[in-house]
């Protein structure tokens, strides 16, 4: 759901005063500063309760989170579990991102579905380096990353 921008007028505390190149600069900050703001009453569809980076997934459930890995773990999974009682049905994905040394190796969509406990994951091979994963709103903010490295033994 979109809301309008808010729009928000700055005058000078003294209407005597003239406007400057100063107070044009202070009315742009402040005026950024409200349009920054979210909509009253508007939430992210989902909100993030738990993201690990693990050695395993069992039936919807994260094995031990970890932050190093060797190339003898074969993969590393992301298992993030989130409240998206705010979703409609599939109208918006959560997307999974997957950075190998700064570099985007994977991007998964999943569809989110308004339930509070809603778990996914995503898994990569174990090749060495430093990996990263985030998780997104779909066209929306970033919800939370992790990082992890994977050695040679």
């Amino acid at each position: 759901m979109s809301h309008p921008p808010k729009i928000a007028v700055v005058r000078p505390l003294n209407p005597q005063h003239r406007t400057g190149k100063r107070h044009s600069i202070l009315a742009a900050v402040a005026l950024g500063a409200l349009l920054a703001l979210p909509a009253p009453g508007a939430a992210e569809p989902c909100r993030l309760e738990t993201l690990l980076i693990v050695d395993r997934v069992t039936d919807l459930e994260p094995g031990d989170g970890r932050s190093a890995f060797t190339i003898d773990d074969d993969r590393i999974y992301a298992f993030a579990r989130l409240d998206c009682t705010g979703a409609d049905d599939g109208e918006r994905g959560i997307v999974v991102r997957w950075t190998h040394e700064g570099r985007l190796a994977a991007r998964k969509v999943y569809r989110a579905e308004p339930v509070a406990n809603y778990r996914i994951y995503s898994w990569s091979p174990a090749l060495p380096g430093t990996w990263a994963v985030s998780l997104h709103i779909e066209g929306g903010d970033e919800l939370g990353a992790e990082i992890a490295t994977v050695g040679l033994r």
